[in-house]
């Protein structure tokens, strides 16, 4: 009578991803082949920025030269929608505000509420006191009549 001892289980081939295997049987031929994991990660990928980009950041395009020497007609930015979610806006800061659907206008906030905004000799006026425009060289040549 043969003794037979079990150290190591008992080799069998194996056919796995067309490739004959002669060792323990293993699980090897449960996991995904490399082509199948470069597939499921691009399309992982591939949902995590469309979830992106359509639930959080918003595609603008600058229309119009309002808001040179900072943003150029025509240009392109993402605006994030949860930004105000944990601070106020401050005077200063690029908004955008949805006029009708499909359209949006990207902006700068000058006054907060309750304040009262006008200009005079091309400068920004907040209650009545000229506040320094930091963010642009030029002077706004509007004149509003009282």
């Amino acid at each position: 009578m043969r003794s037979q001892t079990f150290d190591q289980a008992p080799l069998e081939t194996v056919r796995c991803n067309g490739v004959n295997y002669s060792e323990p049987i293993s699980l090897r031929c449960l996991q995904p082949t490399p082509r199948l994991r470069t597939l499921a990660l691009s399309l992982g990928f591939v949902l995590v920025c469309h979830l992106v980009f359509s639930s959080v950041l918003w595609p603008v395009q600058v229309l119009g030269n309002s808001m040179q020497p900072n943003f150029d007609e025509g240009t392109r930015h993402y605006v994030n929608k949860f930004a105000y979610w944990s601070e106020k806006p401050k005077r200063g800061d690029v908004v955008t505000l949805r006029v009708r659907e499909g359209e949006m206008f990207i902006k700068r906030i000058v006054g907060l509420p309750g304040e009262t905004v006008g200009f005079e000799d091309g400068k920004l006026l907040v209650n009545g006191q000229p506040v320094p425009e930091f963010y642009t060289e030029s002077l706004v040549p509007w004149k509003f009549d009282s």
